[in-house]
């Protein structure tokens, strides 16, 4: 038998607003479509405007419906599930390379048969997802569970009125959701439900959504480096120390408040200091195995704005705070996925990315061909630069 393959992987919809900081993956039922899916995320969005969702097409099965997997007499699943389980997770990461997103910032939902390939998918992926929506469905029966997985949110909806899937149904894979030791489940029966995505349960997956996943507002805040983040100040005279941590950002002015070690409080812009982040070294640039870790301490600008080198000191088993200052070709260097930079090295380049320049970015992630990621402030796409046009 052929494996079974994803008719369409296609159908998506979002983010309303700006860069994508979450991704939802929304599974039809039986017979159903992911287009058919449409109206029911065009609401969810309203909730969580900067989430993109993705609605596959399920393969046919021999009767010609749409199906994620079949049952044998025993109440078996076929293959197939487990196929499209992988091909579905798969696709997931390739999304999130694109979008620059974890995993902790991807949620499944499923109706009725499309609920068991989204448990599946969520609470078997490499690490735990944002939350898995369960709406008149089940869960499959033999889930492996880490210890981390059963911290993943789930929202149970079971319809009283469901004749498809029975509330007796539903209420024997919530109680094998509990023998599993799931901490974070909240089931609902709705007694007057049927088997159908009614405005109550849309109404309860836009609360869930909205708790579960990053808010507009929180990725805003994010765009300022954070309170107690040590930096180091650049050009600091030599003798005196240039350590400082962030106390606060001015927004009128666009400038931090530093507290020096030794007690004075400054007023400086992002361009006067570097973060001190712990960074991966890698031994030829992207796509080889990182290397090892590293502390931020210091920044060389080249002509154009752009770094021309970062300072690190390894962060090995013999190194100390008092080791050497390696001076390093920012290719070579990680920084952490979600830490704030300004963009620099932006004028001799395409026109349309010159406005940018000194503009805060959030990172993402880094992409095969050796660029970042990054969501910039006041764009509503993601952003592909080289690593030295990152200025943390």
């Amino acid at each position: 038998m052929s494996q079974a393959q994803l008719q369409s992987t296609d159908e998506g919809f979002g983010p309303l607003q700006g860069p994508a900081t979450a991704l939802v993956v929304f599974l039809h039922g039986r017979g159903d479509t992911g287009h058919n899916m449409l109206p029911v995320v065009s609401a969810l969005a309203s909730a969580v405007p900067t989430a993109r969702f993705w609605l596959p097409t399920a393969p046919r099965n021999q009767q010609g419906r749409t199906s994620w997997y079949e049952t044998d007499g025993a109440g078996q699943f076929d293959q197939r599930i487990y196929e499209l389980r992988h091909q579905l997770l798969s696709r997931v990461q390739t999304e999130c390379q694109k979008l620059g997103l974890p995993m902790s910032q991807v949620a499944f939902a499923g109706f009725s048969q499309g609920s068991m390939i989204a448990a599946l998918a969520g609470l078997e992926a490499a690490s735990p997802c944002a939350g898995i929506g369960v709406l008149c469905g089940g869960v499959p029966w033999d889930l492996q569970l880490t210890d981390a997985m059963r911290d993943v949110p789930i929202l149970f909806v079971a319809g009283g009125c469901d004749r498809t899937v029975t509330a007796e149904t539903t209420r024997v894979a919530k109680e094998r959701l509990l023998e599993l030791g799931m901490r974070r489940l909240r089931y609902t029966e709705l007694p007057e439900l049927s088997h159908e995505i009614s405005g109550e349960v849309i109404e309860l997956m836009k609360e869930f959504l909205t708790a579960c996943l990053p808010s507009p507002q929180a990725q805003a805040g994010q765009m300022h480096i954070p309170e107690g983040m040590q930096v180091f100040l650049l050009d600091a005279p030599d003798g005196t120390d240039n350590r400082g941590v962030v106390e606060g950002f001015e927004e009128g002015a666009e400038r931090y408040w530093i507290r020096m070690l030794g007690g004075e409080r400054r007023l400086l812009p992002a361009s006067d200091f570097v973060q001190s982040l712990q960074v991966q070294l890698l031994q030829a640039g992207f796509g080889e195995s990182p290397g090892e870790s590293a502390s931020l301490v210091g920044l060389e600008l080249g002509a154009d704005g752009a770094a021309g080198a970062y300072l690190v000191r390894e962060c090995s088993q013999h190194a100390t705070e008092d080791g050497p200052v390696l001076r390093v070709s920012p290719h070579r260097v990680l920084l952490p996925v979600g830490c704030i930079v300004r963009l620099g090295g932006l004028d001799a380049g395409p026109a349309r990315l010159r406005p940018m320049a000194g503009r805060r970015a959030s990172l993402r992630g880094g992409l095969a061909d050796g660029r970042r990621l990054l969501a910039v402030e006041g764009e509503s796409a993601p952003i592909r630069l080289l690593p030295r046009q990152l200025l943390p």
